[in-house]
């Protein structure tokens, strides 16, 4: 959040949302199989995710106030836990289907941002601080492909 004198208010804090627009993660996860069909785990590891441009607003009245973010990539870490479930029922016509449920906290570098008019593209010279976090919940069906019968 910054502050910048305004026509509309003077020294109203600005607020400025970004968008996650990829990521991708490397790391390893260790379980314990509750039942034959339930598997509950903890997971961790490095992750790195690209955040979108983002315009700036007075966050008193939400008009826009004429600067913007740039685009930006973050590298960080990530912890998490979830648990699969095998459905594992007679009457599916499909074998191998799982049901995974997960949380995911994944927390970025500081990083210095400069902010530059929206309307023309040009630094203004203030430099934001930002330190970017994630969570992310997930729910998902699974197939596993089992080739060997086993």
């Amino acid at each position: 959040m910054s502050t910048r004198p305004s026509l509309i208010i003077a020294g109203s804090p600005e607020t400025a949302n970004v968008k996650e627009t990829g990521a991708w993660y490397f790391g390893g996860r260790i379980g314990y199989l509750v039942t034959p069909s339930l598997l509950t785990y903890f997971d961790g590891g490095y992750t790195q995710t690209r955040f979108t441009q983002t315009a700036e607003f007075l966050t008193a009245t939400g008009a826009p106030s004429g600067f913007s973010w740039p685009n930006f990539t973050a590298d960080g870490w990530f912890l998490g836990g979830g648990e699969e479930y095998a459905l594992n029922f007679d009457w599916l016509p499909i074998q191998g289907l799982f049901w995974r449920n997960e949380y995911r906290f994944a927390e970025y570098q500081n990083r210095n941002i400069a902010e530059f008019a929206t309307a023309t593209g040009v630094p203004d010279g203030n430099i934001e601080h930002t330190k970017p976090y994630v969570q992310t919940i997930t729910s998902s069906l699974v197939w596993r492909f089992n080739w060997t019968g086993h």
